[in-house]
């Protein structure tokens, strides 16, 4: 709102004007208007003061707002001491009364108004209380506006539950984007961040209740935080049959509602567990049917939010081993790969002299496959850089390592 004239402020949500001695206060609101819909305008007012010529209203498909008559424009008034509704054509900035009715006004009462304005035939209804009492015809009417105005004349007075609507048909498609659309933030939270208010008017002039429904506007998917083989930190082998992952996934705008889980022995691939909803868990395990001894397998996840938007993820992969006995383990272990990261070799300490090495992609692709005797050393300047999986195997037994090309 734009305040032009009188003194203002805003007590408990009301629009209050103060001013007794303002013959002419005036806030306004940018609000386009055409000839293309019919107009409801809809605001609740209470006379506060106890003077004479007290009289406060609207003025709608205002062409300039700075004007004392707002340019051109039409406006409705509540007089209270004429106990009277009237309505209001003005040209360029001249205003006429075009229809004076006389109706109970009085200080202290709210009033709920609507005032209806078709330009395509130029008629002006003003409903109080959802009684029709006043209507005129504008034969020229007006074909555009682009504000609406607050008035008051001589009175305090409070404005409450200003709504301006537009006709629809029984559908009605909301714009959420560019500069013309009604609902463009984003909700936080899940909270609605957009609401449609309602309303209906039959042929005799009877009122519908309002109907109002909130809305969450989403427009991106949700967010990966981090996505974990295993049920705790990143893993990179699992020695049973049970396989699992876990997750972060954020949505602030409208929320996550479902995820969806697969596993295959490819990135986003499910090959192996096909494609099945978790609910909103993020926290997934199953057992596998004769998992394959060295094969790595993905977890891929689906998010959803409540727009309806998805994002998936796939996880760097876990390589299935049998379990390994205690003292086999700690031979492999006492192996040492050097140096890492690494640019052109790989060296191992402490290995005997035969065993075997792989080392996989990020995707469990194995570019590397060597048996090394006497040589203790892989040439690994050809692989790009990236992180893989190396596993290192004597006697059939395996122990896997990281290591990262610079």
């Amino acid at each position: 709102w734009f305040a032009v004239t009188g003194a203002y402020s805003i007590i408990g949500g009301k629009y209050v004007f103060s001013d007794i001695s303002e013959q002419n206060s005036n806030t306004y609101l940018e609000v386009q208007q055409n000839n293309s819909e019919v107009y409801l305008y809809e605001w609740d007012q209470t006379i506060t003061s106890n003077d004479v010529s007290q009289r406060a209203g609207m003025h709608f498909f205002c062409d300039d707002p700075n004007q004392t008559n707002r340019g051109n424009s039409y406006f409705v008034y509540l007089r209270d001491n004429d106990n009277a509704v009237e309505i209001y054509s003005v040209n360029n900035n001249v205003f006429s009364s075009e229809s004076f009715v006389s109706y109970p006004v009085n200080n202290g009462q709210t009033y709920n108004c609507k005032t209806t304005f078709d330009p395509s035939n130029g008629w002006i209804k003003v409903y109080v209380n959802d009684s029709l009492i006043s209507q005129w015809q504008d034969l020229t009417p007006l074909t555009a506006g682009g504000f609406i105005s607050l008035r008051s004349g001589g009175c305090s007075v409070e404005f409450d539950n200003v709504h301006v609507y537009h006709s629809r048909g029984n559908q009605a498609t909301i714009s959420t984007s560019g500069v013309a659309g009604e609902m463009t933030i984003e909700s936080e939270s899940a909270v609605p961040s957009g609401a449609i208010y309602s309303m209906v008017v039959d042929s005799a002039g009877n009122w519908s209740n309002l109907d109002i429904e909130t809305y969450r506007i989403d427009f991106s998917p949700p967010t990966l935080t981090e996505l974990n083989d295993g049920t705790g930190n990143d893993i990179d082998t699992f020695s049973t049959a049970n396989i699992a992952g876990n997750w972060i996934v954020n949505d602030i705008h409208s929320m996550v509602a479902d995820y969806e889980v697969a596993i295959g022995t490819s990135p986003s691939s499910d090959d192996i567990v096909a494609w099945t909803s978790n609910s909103i868990s993020s926290l997934y395990s199953t057992v596998l049917i004769s998992p394959i001894y060295g094969q790595v397998y993905h977890l891929s996840i689906r998010a959803m939010n409540n727009a309806g938007l998805l994002s998936e993820f796939t996880s760097d992969g876990q390589v299935y081993l049998d379990d390994v006995g205690i003292s086999e383990l700690n031979a492999l272990l006492e192996i040492t790969m050097f140096p890492n990261p690494s640019t052109d070799f790989v060296y191992f300490k402490n290995a005997p002299d035969n065993f075997k090495v792989l080392i996989y992609d990020a995707s469990g692709r194995v570019v590397v496959d060597k048996t090394l005797t006497t040589d203790h050393s892989i040439d690994v300047s050809h692989l790009s850089k990236a992180q893989y999986s190396v596993i290192i195997e004597i006697g059939g037994e395996f122990v896997v390592r990281k290591l990262m090309i610079d």
